[in-house]
């Protein structure tokens, strides 16, 4: 009857759940969410901005679990911390993509398994998305559902709603969210019960045999061991009284707890001795002995011994808002922080001695030993102010000071400031991979509140300060490239005094932080090659214009009056004659003026174009000259040619007369 029994139990699961019988064959197609290397497999990160768990089981034993931050890749090697290959087997794998504001039931899981032989994988293939999975070898009553529906894992006679058996039995509970966790409850070999942090293997709460409690040891040596501190929002009563309460140490013995206040917590002899506040908690002797302010919480000696109406203050330390009396919403952390403080409130005051010259004044926040206001408060209190830093100190409202200030306070070191690297070496270094500031100012009337960066010298100590001298750098930005490992200079853009009345120039300075290549005057002049330039444009050396080049006409009459008919154009004669004495041309300085004296550009264009439309006057009247000279040449040349042909006429008359000479000598002599 029991085999019937158990074979239909095993006939309804099979035909009412989806069963997985998992064989560990190889699949058809590869998964394509997993790469395989000769010696590692990896899950690419499908979300950046999510985190990924990855679970793996194997042979002998082998069960890893690793967390991955957002943005990188999931790895499991093939090669354990030895150096020696896994063992060859089925590898079951499980990744869960985390995202910090999904809720439960919504983070992506994946699942799969690959088989390896020789340290390479040979087969692999996702997981089955089942209800319910139980592999072809798993063990006898694995899972074992009774008629009553209790639920037996390792037995087949369970006694509960859900039974575990089995030589250490043991209940995981994770949590896969990012910043989830994974406690186990189990049982231990010496008959207790714990519930442990399964990554860092700390017990955060066992029984023992004996029934004695343990919270984060496992080893309780009372009815409750507790490895930590203890918070408690009621107090704590022994034989039903409040330890610590009214009337410890006083005169008459202890009161009645009904006339101890409504939910408060006093530590300490004298603490909150006369307090008639609600929601307080005192720890230390005397602290807040005469409070009748609500919400306060303080600790340390004599922490808020004079508060009397202040409220929502916390005070940790001695003495600490030891002199407080309506001051609220203060927070003071350290010996004596805030000590002085009176009637000031909405203020943050963190390590020894903080804030301890601050007495009326409301909303500063000093971090640091020592960061206080600087020198004694003013009659104008101080407000909205934070120093933070060892000895820092502010001096003026609405400010932020970073590190103690030499020379204030009882600094005796500047602070280096480091924003993106832990070694400055200057008061401000900042240093990363992107833009690395920016300036953004609103002003809606005038324009000329734009955003600025403010550069300030004086010569001296900031606690002695001297006037600036002609000469003095009053602000610098350097350039530097990191080249085969260092950082050499490539150059700097300056600002320099030139006196005490307030010029100066800004001065583009070469790598070796002297030479000035070029500066530019407030006054607007302009020096290429010297840094003291004469003129708006001032060249020490040779230019090269690339393109067109336009200048102003200069408040000179202009040469067209060359080309009016009253012009006394010198007779080329008389020039010949001035060259040949002066060496240069009338109206344009020689070679000895140009040298002792600065050219005038301008000018010289214009009297240069004065000689140009000279030039074509006497051109135009060379080519008047040319073409009557040429008129004549032709008719001298049409007379030349006349007389030539009458010569050649007459010269042919001639030698036919010589011709009829020679015919009548002829007949002469044969008569």
């Amino acid at each position: 009857m029991l085999c019937v029994a158990r074979s239909f139990l095993v006939i309804f699961l099979y035909l009412n759940l989806p069963v997985l019988v998992f064989s560990q064959a190889a699949p058809a197609s590869m998964s394509p969410e997993v790469l395989y290397g000769e010696s590692w497999v990896e899950w690419p990160a499908s979300r950046p901005d999510s985190g990924l768990l990855l679970t793996i089981a194997g042979p002998e034993g082998v069960y890893l679990k690793q967390e991955h931050p957002a943005g990188s890749w999931a790895r499991f090697n093939l090669i354990d911390n030895r150096g020696q290959t896994r063992a060859d087997g089925f590898y079951k794998w499980e990744l869960v993509v985390q995202a910090a504001w999904e809720t439960p039931g919504q983070g992506q899981v994946q699942s799969g398994w690959f088989e390896l032989r020789g340290g390479t994988v040979v087969a692999e293939g996702k997981g089955e998305n089942s209800p319910v999975v139980v592999e072809a070898k798993a063990p006898g009553n694995s899972l074992y559902v009774d008629q009553e529906g209790r639920v037996g894992i390792g037995t087949s006679v369970p006694q509960a709603q859900l039974h575990l058996k089995g030589p250490a039995p043991a209940l995981a509970i994770e949590d896969t969210r990012a910043g989830g966790r994974e406690y186990r409850l189990l049982g231990k070999g010496t008959g207790s019960l714990g519930l442990f942090d399964h990554l860092t293997g700390k017990a955060r709460w066992l029984v023992d045999s004996e029934g004695r409690m343990g919270i984060n040891t496992t080893n309780p040596t009372s009815t409750l061991t507790v490895d930590g501190y203890i918070e408690t929002t009621k107090g704590f009563l022994i034989n039903g009284r409040p330890v610590g309460g009214i009337g410890v140490g006083l005169p008459g013995g202890a009161q009645p707890l009904s006339s101890e206040g409504t939910f408060n917590s006093l530590f300490g002899q004298d603490a909150g001795a006369w307090n008639t506040g609600l929601y307080t908690s005192f720890f230390g002797t005397r602290s807040g002995s005469v409070n009748g302010g609500h919400n306060n919480s303080f600790f340390g000696y004599a922490a808020g011994e004079m508060n009397s109406t202040g409220g929502d203050n916390s005070f940790f330390g001695c003495n600490a808002g030891g002199g407080n009396t309506t001051g609220a919403a203060n927070s003071f952390f350290g010996f004596v922080a805030g000590y002085l403080n009176t009637t000031g409130q909405f203020n943050s005051f963190l390590g020894h001695q903080a804030g301890g010259r601050n007495t009326v004044e409301s909303f500063n926040t000093f971090v640091g030993a020592g960061a206080d206001l600087t020198g004694l408060p003013s009659v104008v209190p101080i407000t909205n102010a934070t120093a933070i830093g060892f000895l820092s100190s502010v001096s003026s409202s609405n400010s932020l000071v970073l590190g103690g200030v030499k020379g204030f306070n009882g600094a005796v070191e500047e602070t280096f400031v480091g924003i993106g690297t832990p070694s400055p070496d200057r008061q401000l270094v900042v240093e990363g991979s992107q833009a690395l500031g920016k300036f953004r100012r609103y002003n809606e009337t005038t324009p000329g509140h734009a955003p600025a960066f403010l550069f300030e010298r004086a010569r001296g100590t900031n606690t002695a300060p001297l006037d600036i001298q002609p000469g003095d750098y009053l602000g610098k930005v350097q350039f530097r490239g990191r080249v085969a490992g260092n950082m050499p200079e490539y150059g700097a853009l300056a600002f320099i005094a030139a006196d005490a009345g307030q010029n100066g120039r800004f001065s583009f300075i070469d790598r070796d932080l002297a030479t000035e290549r070029m500066v530019i005057y407030n006054t607007g002049q302009v020096g290429i090659g010297t840094n003291a330039p004469l003129t708006l444009l001032d060249v020490a050396g040779d230019t090269l214009v690339r393109g067109q080049l336009y200048v102003t006409v200069p408040p000179i009459q202009l040469p067209d009056y060359v080309f009016e008919p009253d012009y006394d154009l010198m007779p080329l004669p008389d020039l010949e004659r001035y060259i040949k004495t002066e060496k240069h041309l009338p109206n344009i300085p020689s070679a000895r003026e140009m040298r002792e004296m600065r050219l005038n550009l301008g000018e010289q264009q214009i009297k240069l174009l004065e000689k140009i439309e000279e030039l074509t006057l006497y051109t135009v009247e060379q080519a008047k000259q040319i073409q009557e000279d040429r008129r004549t040449i032709r008719q001298q040349q049409k007379t030349i040619q006349d007389q030539q042909e009458g010569f050649d006429s007459l010269k042919a008359e001639v030698e036919e007369l010589k011709r009829l000479s020679r015919s009548l000598r002829q007949v002469h002599a044969a008569q």
